[in-house]
């Protein structure tokens, strides 16, 4: 996860699932719940730009799991861009 400070009064999210965590059925699961993740968390961090790297043990962990990850990961990248 990397992120910088957005020109935008919205935050913006890229996401970028690599070819070695499945196929495409898997990759697009992946990149949905990832942005229905974001969609809830959007308000926490507004005016930041994240991209969110998935590796293959995202298909696994529950939809809660990914949520408390994403929160925890821009937190940190929240607290360092200040």
């Amino acid at each position: 996860m990397s992120a910088a400070v957005s020109s935008e009064q919205l935050g913006r999210y890229g996401f970028v699932v690599p070819k070695r965590v499945g196929n495409a059925v898997q990759r697009n699961l992946i990149k949905r719940r990832m942005r229905s993740a974001c969609l809830e968390l959007m308000a926490l961090k507004p005016g930041l730009d994240v991209v969110l790297r998935a590796e293959k043990p995202a298909l696994d962990i529950a939809y809660q799991q990914l949520v408390d990850e994403i929160s925890d990961g821009l937190s940190v990248l929240g607290g360092k861009l200040k």
